[in-house]
């Protein structure tokens, strides 16, 4: 239960990812017909969606996965009434249009961005799923290791 959570919040981090980037490019899209539905049972119509921390850190092992981690995880969405909501992935349920159309569009602008790399649709939400697991061992591998070090 715990893979398809994430995995379903690493859907809506790329489809919000890809909001914020379709909100600049077609602005008309983005008069209320789409919307986030949370688990409070709030409709958040959307005008503008942006990521809060949209990029990760250099630094040590540990901190670039940490910052990776958390990238793209809190979202700023604006409505189209000028209401601000900061929401982190975990409290959406559910992203909704009110047409097939535009949620075709929507997909559409997500393929696109993933099209460099010729991957279906929801790939990256997937890929996301293995490389947060590769850094997880890995973090847990670099922690023994300087546990050892430190306890020899």
């Amino acid at each position: 239960m715990l893979t398809r959570q994430l995995f379903w919040q690493n859907v809506v981090r790329e489809t919000l990812t890809s909001l914020s980037i379709l909100a600049q490019q077609q602005p008309e899209l983005f008069d209320g017909r789409l919307s986030l539905l949370t688990h409070s049972g709030d409709q958040i119509p959307i005008a503008e969606v942006v990521p809060l921390f949209a990029c990760g850190l250099s630094g040590t092992s540990a901190e670039k996965a940490l910052s990776m981690a958390v990238e793209c995880t809190v979202f700023r969405v604006r409505t189209p009434d000028g209401e601000v909501y900061t929401l982190p992935l975990h409290e959406i349920r559910a992203l909704h249009a009110l047409t097939e159309d535009l949620a075709k569009k929507v997909e559409a602008a997500g393929k696109e961005a993933e099209e460099a790399s010729s991957r279906p649709f929801g790939f990256a939400a997937f890929a996301s799923l293995v490389e947060e697991e590769r850094n997880r061992a890995k973090n847990a591998a670099d922690e023994a290791a300087a546990w050892n070090h430190d306890h020899e």
